[in-house]
Parts: structure tokens; sequence; C-alpha cells
């Protein structure tokens, strides 16, 4: 009786080991499941940190290989988010395609890490396409400046030459009027000094041969008498001949 009720009793103990074990595994793995399912969810959202943390945890409860190779795929996640951050220094500098580059080179597992490598990826080629407008602007810019500066400084050489060769023109002209002027007054003189040197010629040859030139009009009037006197003298020369 006392033997029975001995293996009973030890029996019970055993199936309650048992149970409870079986619960406590159970408890166990379930812990374990909600852990990785965490740790799953926190590394699709970005939270490397807090996902790492709870995978090494788990690692305590079970030396899973899949865990380890989730908790490296997290190390080269955060290293690409890092590199990414790289990229902010490119574009501050305008160095767009070493930036695009380096965009390029980068690939991850994670969705969220790639959705951030091409986000970023299609913002920087759209900054470089506007940088790219901006200075080809600036350019047009500078060149249509620097063809109308020299277009301004041409007309005003121009103007310059213009007015500067005006300016010959009426200082040749003033010179030439002067010239004409002293020549005229010389000319002038020259007669006027010729008109008294033959005047003071004939007083003098006057002077010498004591002739007295007749007045002009008294001069006509003994012309023509002589002039008469020769007519009638040959009219009666002829007279007498046909006679």
């Amino acid at each position: 009786m006392n033997k029975r009720r001995l293996i009973s009793i030890v029996s019970i103990i055993s199936i309650s080991i048992m149970i409870f074990g079986m619960y406590s595994y159970t408890k166990k793995e379930n812990n374990y499941k909600n852990m990785i399912y965490t740790a799953e969810k926190l590394q699709e959202q970005g939270e490397f940190n807090k996902a790492e943390e709870i995978y090494n945890d788990s690692l305590k409860i079970k030396n899973n290989n899949s865990v380890i190779d989730k908790i490296d795929a997290i190390k080269k996640s955060k290293d690409s988010l890092k590199k990414l951050e790289n990229v902010e220094a490119l574009v501050k500098d305008n160095k767009y395609n070493d930036a695009l580059t380096l965009l390029s080179s980068l690939t991850d597992e994670s969705t969220f890490v790639m959705d951030k490598i091409n986000t970023k990826k299609n913002a920087v080629q759209k900054a470089k396409e506007d940088y790219e407008a901006l200075l080809e602007k600036q350019r047009k810019e500078s060149e249509e400046r620097i063809a109308e500066e020299k277009q301004k400084q041409a007309k005003a050489e121009q103007q310059a030459k213009a007015e500067q060769q005006a300016k010959a023109e009426q200082q040749s002209s003033t010179t030439n009027a002067k010239n004409e002027k002293v020549n005229s007054s010389k000319k002038v003189k020259s007669n006027n000094s010729t008109i008294t040197k033959s005047k003071n010629s004939q007083k003098k040859s006057n002077e010498k041969f004591d002739i007295d030139i007749p007045d002009p009009s008294v001069l006509k009037k003994i012309m023509e008498e002589n002039h008469r006197k020769f007519v009638e003298d040959l009219q009666e020369s002829n007279r007498r001949a046909m006679e």
C-alpha cells in the first residue's frame, strides 16, 4: 500500500516536473520568438541600434546563426547610413558627380536603407541639374554682358575717333584759312609793292627825261585830229589822181 502510494507520488511529481518544464520551454520559446519578431520590425523601420540590442539578447536564450547574420546585416546597414551622411558634404561643395558615384556604390539588404539611398540619389540628381542650369544661365548672362560691354566700348571708340577726325579737319580748315589769309595779305602787299615800285620807277623816268605826259583826253583829241587830217589828205590825193 505504501509502495503504491509512493509510486503515485513520484509519478505525480514527475508529471508535474514535465509539465512545468514544457511550460517553461514553451514560454521561453514564445519569448524568444517575440524578441526576434520585435527585432525584425525594428530593423525594417530603421531602428538598427534597438534591433541589434534585442538580437544580442536573443542569443543569450538561443544561439542562432540566422540571428547572427541579421546582426551582421544591421552593422552593414549602419555603415551604409554613415556613408550616406558623407554625401551631404559632397553636395555642399557642388561635387554632384562624386556624390552620385558614392550613392551608386551603396547596396544594402535593408529596404529602409535602399529607400533612403534612392531618395538621396534622386535629390542629388535634381540638385545637379538645377546647379548646371544655373551655371548655364550665369554663363549666358556673362557672355551677353561682355558682348554688350564690347559693343559699348566699340561705339565709344568709334565716336571718339569721329570726334577726333572732325577736330582734326576743323583744325586743318582753320590752318588753311589762316594760310590763305596770310598768302592773300602777302600777295596784296606784293602787288602794292610792285605798283609802288612801278610808280616810283615811272616817276623817276619822267623826272630823268623831263617828259610831260599829257592828259589822256587831250591825247585822244590830238590823235583824232591827226587821223582826220590823214583821211582828208588821202581823199585829196585820190581825187587828184583820178583827174
